[in-house]
């Protein structure tokens, strides 16, 4: 599946966007814009997906994603049940290179950012120092308004180009291959993911929905993700199986099946590998962390 241009809609007297969103749960799809984006998020959990990176995401995380880089985020299922009392909370900036001007970030004195922008266009996390600092910048930022609003904005960009708590998420050469038919194919198996990770994932489908042979589309995921699509599967229902060991009492085979394990034995091996410790170890830790 393609991802979605998304139109962000802008106050006319800033020259940026500021909001902040409180929802139950996020339901922007797949998608695009032309603006850089920095997303605070301060609750929820759930799977990250920046281009052809993913990850767990849960609680506080400040991203920083460039101009006309595929994301989204994806709560966990139980956000999706109206009797769970979750909610999802984020602060988000979204700015267009020429806010300020065609050259604004060309000057010398923004060398420091212009390299942060260039390093966007991967997706970057930022962790530590960095990740609290922003916190507080963001958190102050609904509080006021006008030019100081914006000083603020530059005061966080500056904090966050010469961070040293940061890494990248997309590939290096995923931009340049973003539009090749092969990366096109590689949504399309995420935005299924995503929908059916909880169910029964048929490998033949999507084999057949890419035209492709069983072992041509493993090998073909295996090449374009770096992990074999069991792998890649087991590691969101893994994730899943994680916050019900955390926020529920339910017992492990349960468990097993909630998160769409048909196999007690195959859960647990599963877990393992993925987690270093078993399911009632990773319980019992959290419980006394």
């Amino acid at each position: 599946m393609q991802p979605v241009l998304e139109k962000i809609h802008q106050i006319p007297t800033y020259s940026f966007s500021l909001k902040e969103d409180i929802i139950p749960y996020i339901s922007i799809p797949w998608h695009y814009h032309p603006e850089y984006e920095i997303t605070l998020l301060t609750e929820g959990s759930g799977k990250r997906f920046v281009g052809d990176h993913v990850e767990e995401f849960n609680d506080s995380e400040l991203i920083m994603l460039g101009k006309n880089l595929p994301h989204c985020w994806r709560n966990d299922a139980a956000y999706f049940k109206k009797k769970e009392a979750l909610r999802t909370r984020a602060i988000v900036i979204h700015f267009k290179e020429d806010a300020w001007g065609n050259s604004f970030f060309q000057q010398p004195e923004m060398i420091h950012i212009q390299t942060l922008l260039a390093l966007s266009g991967r997706g970057i996390r930022f962790t530590g120092g960095t990740l609290q600092e922003g916190i507080l910048l963001m958190e102050r930022m609904l509080k006021v308004s006008g030019f100081e609003r914006v000083l603020l904005l530059f005061q966080l960009l500056s904090t966050l180009s010469k961070s040293h708590e940061k890494y990248t998420l997309a590939s290096l050469g995923y931009r340049n291959r973003r539009n090749e038919n092969k990366m096109e194919q590689i949504e399309q198996v995420y935005q299924y993911a995503l929908t059916n990770y909880l169910d029964e994932i048929s490998i033949d489908y999507l084999a057949t929905k890419l035209n492709l042979s069983i072992s041509a589309f493993c090998r073909f995921f295996k090449k374009h993700t770096g992990k074999n699509f069991t792998r890649f599967i087991n590691e969101m229902r893994i994730g899943y199986a994680c916050r019900l060991l955390i926020e529920t009492d339910f017992p492990v085979q349960r468990i097993c099946f909630e998160c769409g394990f048909n196999n007690p034995s195959y859960f647990f091996r599963s877990f393992q590998k993925i987690t270093g410790q078993s399911p009632l170890l990773y319980r019992r830790e959290f419980k006394h962390s």
